[in-house]
This record gives C-alpha cells, structure tokens and sequence, in this order.
C-alpha cells in the first residue's frame, strides 16, 4: 500500500512539477530546487562527499561509475555481489533482481562494458508514475504493455497494477 500511496505522490507531483516548468518563476525554482536536494544527497556518497560545490564535480560517465561502484551507491552493496544477482536474474537462474530492498539491473554493454543500475523502492514509484504519466497515460480503462527487453525485474515489473496488464518477452 505505501507503494502506490508513492506512486500517487509522484504522479502529484508531477502535474505540479509541469505547471512550474511552464512559468518563468516556476524554471528558476525547480533548478535552485533539484540542484540543492542534489548537493544535499551527495553527502551519503563517499565518492561525491569531498566535492564542495557543483562545479567542482567530475565528468561522470560508465566506466568512472563502475570503477567507484562502491563508494558511489550509498546502499553499501559490493559490485560483484550485485552484478552476479543482476546477471542471474537476466540468465533466469534467480526469481528476482532484489538485494535487500534495492532492485538490481544490468546495462547491455552495447559500449563494450556492462553497467549496473540500482533502484530504490521510491525510484520505482517516481519510475511507475513517469511512465503513467508520459507513456501509457492515465486513465481508468484496462491497458495492455509489452515489454521486449534483456532482462526483466522488478522496475518493470512494478507498472502492473488492475488496470495495467504487463507482458514481458525477452529478446533472446
């Protein structure tokens, strides 16, 4: 239930956060808003903390994000315990793709490296109502998804609801 209380929060939210961005205040709000509450979460991060001010923050990219992969993630899980549970979850050889309360997904490599992506239960409600919002709409009429993807798990998983069939099909 605290769940979907999330995902209605979000998709408040939303509609709120749509209304700003269309004023000129609104904009110049919502960027001193995020940029703070940025600044203000990198402080959990062992990599991020020395960093005093945004301009000082590197370039981030795949190959910086995995070789700091466990001072980076502030859920303190180790890169090779999440990789082997992102990987058997792909393979089908695990139920779920979760450490703990952390959903675990893995990039394709498509640039010659995989990357590991974590998600925490409020990310999955920010990401449920987003693709509500932008995607599927909402509305109370049942829809039909199709997923073609590597690999399912639980960010995905996550948009089925009554009103919501979720079908997945992996691509291999």
């Amino acid at each position: 239930m605290k769940f979907k209380l999330h995902i209605i929060w979000f998709l408040i939210w939303d509609r709120i956060h749509y209304a700003l961005i269309h004023s000129e205040l609104g904009i110049w709000f919502l960027i001193g808003m995020n940029k703070k509450r940025f600044l203000s979460n990198l402080r959990y991060s062992n990599f991020y903390s020395k960093y005093a001010s945004f301009n000082e923050l590197p370039l981030g990219n795949k190959s910086v994000l995995m070789d700091h992969f466990e001072e980076i993630n502030i859920a303190g899980l180790k890169k090779d315990e999440a990789f082997i549970v992102g990987l058997a979850a792909e393979q089908g050889k695990r139920s779920n793709s979760m450490i703990g309360d952390i959903t675990v997904g893995l990039s394709s490599g498509t640039s010659g490296n995989r990357g590991i992506f974590l998600v925490s239960n409020i990310e999955r409600a920010k990401w449920v109502a987003s693709i509500l919002i932008r995607v599927i709409g909402v509305k109370l009429r049942k829809r039909r998804v199709a997923f073609f993807l590597r690999a399912n798990n639980e960010l995905y998983q996550s948009v089925k609801s009554s009103l919501i069939s979720f079908t997945y099909f992996n691509i291999f």
